[in-house]
């Protein structure tokens, strides 16, 4: 069901849309809330609501099991609640909430146990929870333009050794643990115009390119 593009201020009514529904797409409108009515699709797949003026995430929603993909990226969202993020179910592969107002991350962030994809750039955050390294499945993570965040949970180097994507453009994250060498898949590392200074820690030999424009970088680790 595709609805995006138009001028809804409310969640439309969804007792006469098929339960079998798996995709709604309500982007693009001026939506302020998300209807806990939500949790009747269980056959839901894809939840986009980008592009709108939700300002908060219901923590009463019934868990939507089939869910692997929700967009929540341009709106006006201060922080992901622990009860609104155990109620996404089960296999969540991405999640995107990238260009919003986001300060804090909810602990339970590490019960989505199949996140792959995590876009957290340009919000306000300050401070990652430890558990965000029992996502043992995350293969990217953008942290871009987060100008308060400056440090990352030890545990992200120990837990999230899948990772192929790390951005933390525009951070005032001003140094990696030596830990960073046992990202062993990591591909692309993204610290430009970031707080870093000083020596960069041993790099992963998987590395396709790491961009440091514009930091304090003095000497590559082992250089």
């Amino acid at each position: 069901l595709l609805l995006a593009g138009n001028r809804l201020q409310r969640f439309p009514q969804l007792d006469h849309i098929s339960m079998r529904l798996q995709r709604l797409d309500l982007s693009d409108n001026r939506l302020r809330e998300i209807s806990t009515e939500i949790s009747r699709l269980l056959s839901l797949t894809s939840l986009t609501l980008a592009n709108n003026l939700i300002t908060s995430l219901p923590e009463n929603l019934a868990p939507l099991p089939q869910l692997t993909s929700l967009d929540l990226s341009r709106n006006e969202i201060s922080g992901l609640t622990s009860g609104f993020l155990r109620r996404l179910g089960p296999v969540l592969a991405e999640l995107n909430v990238s260009h919003n107002r986001v300060e804090w991350l909810g602990d339970s962030i590490g019960s989505a146990s199949a996140l792959t994809k995590l876009d957290l750039s340009h919000n306000s955050l300050f401070r990652l929870p430890d558990t965000l390294g029992e996502l043992g499945s995350l293969t990217y993570l953008n942290l871009d333009h987060n100008p308060r965040l400056a440090s990352l949970p030890h545990l992200l180097f120990d837990g999230c050794t899948g990772l192929r994507t790390l951005s933390l453009r525009s951070t005032a994250i001003s140094s990696l643990p030596s830990s960073l060498s046992s990202l062993t898949h990591l591909e692309l590392l993204e610290i430009s115009l970031s707080s870093f200074q000083g020596e960069l820690p041993r790099l992963p030999t998987s590395l396709k390119q790491v961009l440091a424009c514009g930091t304090g970088v003095t000497k590559i680790g082992d250089e």
